[in-house]
């Protein structure tokens, strides 16, 4: 399972390695704005992450 700091760990190791290419601008900006809110379900008990659902319509 992967908890909220490993996943933080994950982010700057790609932002380390990819984070100086002018092309790849627009999605870094991106994943730094919403990643926090993207990896909170992390923070849940690994038995309901599965059942964790968006509200979203465009996403189901």
């Amino acid at each position: 399972m992967v908890k909220p700091k490993h996943a933080r760990k994950l982010k700057e190791d790609f932002l380390n390695e990819f984070g100086c290419n002018p092309k790849l601008e627009k999605a870094i900006k991106l994943l730094e704005e919403g990643f926090e809110d993207a990896i909170q379900y992390l923070n849940e008990d690994e038995r309901y992450q599965k059942y964790i659902r968006t509200t979203n319509s465009l996403e189901c």
